[in-house]
């Protein structure tokens, strides 16, 4: 379960980035956990973080992404627009249905790019590491 209901408040799960340049022009962020109001500025850095290398292509690897609200569906947005203003293509990468069912239900699922398999994993020799300033 991603939420955790306590005295009346549901928390949600921290949000796990790591954003990784595998040298070739290609550039994946790795979420998981959960994207909503309390994580959406911190996953938003790291998209201006990925953009700001001028990538060919960013990957939002959704693989382990659990949860996500309104507002991460607006910070995605966002973050297609600041992929446009830097010449970058954005794609999202093996999203679960619930996922893209909130995408859907905002209206907006055809607004990007869904991969449902991805051949690259990410985490081959030779990939480093970008941090969000």
């Amino acid at each position: 379960m991603t939420h955790r209901e306590q005295d009346g408040f549901v928390n949600s799960v921290p949000l796990s980035i790591d954003l990784r340049d595998d040298g070739s022009g290609s550039i994946r962020l790795i979420v998981s956990g959960a994207l909503d109001l309390a994580t959406m500025t911190r996953f938003g850095e790291y998209v201006r973080a990925g953009c700001d290398q001028k990538p060919r292509e960013l990957l939002l690897d959704f693989t382990g992404l659990t949860f996500c609200d309104s507002s991460g569906v607006r910070e995605c947005i966002r973050a297609a627009k600041v992929c446009d203003l830097a010449g970058t293509d954005m794609r999202i990468v093996g999203a679960s249905a619930n996922i893209r069912r909130v995408f859907d239900a905002a209206g907006i699922v055809d607004r990007f790019e869904w991969i449902e398999t991805d051949a690259a994993s990410g985490t081959s020799a030779g990939t480093a590491d970008v941090h969000a300033s």
